[in-house]
């Protein structure tokens, strides 16, 4: 029995009563199973982009603590805003 096929006999063991919660799940994973594909395509995207990017510094890492700096953020108050 096809993988398909075990969906269908599953879904025929339930009531009338119960299929429109079923299809509503279905549709829940269909799209959640959408939204991931859709989250790949954009993620390989943006891959592509920086193996194309020419610029020399591409590859430059600073830390998190210079990052923060740059942008004016003061770790401390973010880990103490958490907790």
């Amino acid at each position: 029995m096809s993988t398909k096929e075990k969906i269908y006999s599953i879904i025929d063991s339930f009531s009338d009563e119960q299929l429109p919660q079923i299809y509503t799940m279905i549709v829940s994973v269909k799209n959640m199973l959408e939204d991931e594909v859709a989250d790949d395509l954009f993620c390989q995207k943006l891959y592509e982009e920086y193996l194309n990017d020419t610029d020399p510094d591409k590859d430059e890492y600073i830390s998190l603590e210079q990052a923060a700096n740059e942008l004016g953020i003061v770790l401390d108050d973010v880990q103490n805003y958490n907790k």
